[in-house]
């Protein structure tokens, strides 16, 4: 796998198990 396609993955996993905003930002860098 990529950087890229981690980081996809990461960002749907996150929004996945934590639909809040607090949830969302957590990825953000």
């Amino acid at each position: 796998m990529t950087n890229g396609q981690l980081c996809i993955i990461y960002s749907i996993l996150n929004l996945t198990l934590n639909n809040t905003s607090t949830g969302r930002n957590s990825y953000t860098e």
